[in-house]
Formats: structure tokens, C-alpha cells, sequence
């Protein structure tokens, strides 16, 4: 039996969630808790990688002059996309400099270690 293809309208949120999923993006980009978050979070949703690959996006792997992304998505199969949304690259292509502007030569992640996280004792 042969199963059916999805339709191209098939979605993993309704407009209603995708809705509160871009509020809470828009709201939260600038706190200190969250702002690790949504730039995962956004190339999660609009590149369309698995979860573990946006976190393991290594710095050699994205070529900052072409915007391409270079990975090895399931089964080791090759994958490359390209970061067509300006805000998207921008929060990308800021996490090679510091704060001086100055290039970071031995990065190893993209989205290495910036993450926040609150101890058992709070």
C-alpha cells in the first residue's frame, strides 16, 4: 500500500501557533534569559534542520561570504542551505566577532555554550 505524500500545506503549527511562536521571538530577543534561545530557535524553524543540527552548527561549516551552511543531516547525508532571511544571517554572522568587532579565531560552534541555565537551588 502505498502511502500518501504530503500535501505542501502541511504544517508542524497552526497559523495561530506560529503566530505566538513569532511573538514570543519578537518579545523575548533582548532579555537575558532568552536571547541564547531564539536565534535557534528561529534557524530551527526556518531552515527546517533537525534541532540537533542547529545546535552542533560548527563555524567551519558556514561560509560567511556565500551565507551557505554546509552539514551532515540523518544518515550522514550531505546538506547545505543558504540563510535567506536577513535577520536570520544577521543573528548568525554576529557569532563570529566579539564585542570589538573583531573576528574569533578558534571558535569551534556557532551556538556554542551561550545558553543560560539556572542551578537545582534556583
Amino acid at each position: 500500500m502505498d502511502m500518501p505524500k504530503p500535501s505542501p500545506n502541511d504544517s508542524i503549527f497552526s497559523i495561530q501557533e506560529m503566530r505566538k511562536v513569532n511573538s514570543f521571538m519578537y518579545n523575548y530577543k533582548n532579555s537575558g534569559e532568552w536571547e541564547w534561545f531564539i536565534p535557534i530557535l528561529r534557524t530551527f524553524l526556518m531552515v527546517g534542520a533537525r534541532l540537533s543540527e542547529v545546535t552542533y552548527m560548527k563555524c567551519e561549516d558556514v561560509n560567511l561570504e556565500t551565507r551557505e551552511w554546509f552539514f551532515k543531516g540523518k544518515g550522514d547525508k550531505k546538506r547545505n542551505t543558504i540563510f535567506q532571511d536577513d535577520e536570520l544571517w544577521e543573528g548568525i554572522r554576529i557569532r563570529f566577532y566579539d564585542k570589538n568587532g573583531e573576528f574569533i579565531k578558534n571558535k569551534v560552534f556557532v551556538f556554542h555554550r551561550e545558553y543560560y541555565r539556572k542551578g537545582n537551588k534556583g
